[in-house]
Formats: structure tokens, sequence, C-alpha cells
């Protein structure tokens, strides 16, 4: 019984060391959900790749510009706090915080472009 008992407690510590060493940093919660949003910021708004030149043109240009403002709005209202072994992302919208991502053992979990499309819809944006 005390081979497994501290066989566990050896396990508890190796995972919460892992989960230490692993939790994301702020940069990299805002890159994922710079990278949802941008995403379906481009296909709200129908942004996407054109086989013919001229369009391909307009369209890295919307991509970019898409790109670049989804960026600086992800940069000012996201906060992450890091609790060391997870970390949280959070914005304040309409006067309530609201959970965005939640990084650990090195993934940033955070909502999907299809979900994204969803809330978007259901706010009227």
């Amino acid at each position: 019984m005390r081979k497994g008992c501290a066989f566990i407690i050896v396990a508890l510590v190796v995972l919460v060391v892992a989960m230490f060493v692993t939790c994301p940093s702020e940069a990299e919660h805002k890159a994922v959900l710079n990278r949802e949003f941008s995403a379906a910021i481009n296909e709200k708004f129908g942004i996407d790749k054109s086989d013919d030149i001229i369009g391909s043109i307009f369209n890295m240009i919307g991509q970019s510009a898409v790109g670049l403002s989804s960026g600086f709005a992800i940069n000012n209202i996201v906060t992450v706090d890091n609790y060391y072994i997870v970390s949280i992302g959070k914005i304040n919208y309409g006067g309530k915080v609201r959970i965005v991502s939640v990084g650990v053992l090195n993934h940033v979990f955070a909502p999907d472009k299809e979900f994204i499309l969803k809330m978007m819809k259901e706010n009227g944006i």
C-alpha cells in the first residue's frame, strides 16, 4: 500500500512541475485569440482567397487590415491571469468579465471560428 501511495504522490509532483514549466504566456493567448477572431471576421465579411490577380490583391489587403485591427483589439481588451500552473484569458465586455481562453500544458484552449461566428450572430454583429 505504501508503494502505491508514494507513486501517486511522485506522479502528482511531476504533473504539477510539468504544468508549471509549460504554462502558456500572455502572448500565446493573444496569438491564438487573434488567429481565431481573424478567421471568423474573414469568413463573416467574405474575405477569402481569390483565383484572379486583382481579387487576390484586394483580399490580401483586406486580410491584412482585418488582421491588424483584430490584433489591435485583442491586445487591448484581453488580459491574462497567470496562476503558474494554468493561465486564464479574460475580456471585460458590457461590464462583465468573461473568460475567453484557458492555457495549460503548453496549449491554449479558446473558442473556434464557428463559435465566434455564432456569438457574433447572437449579438447582432
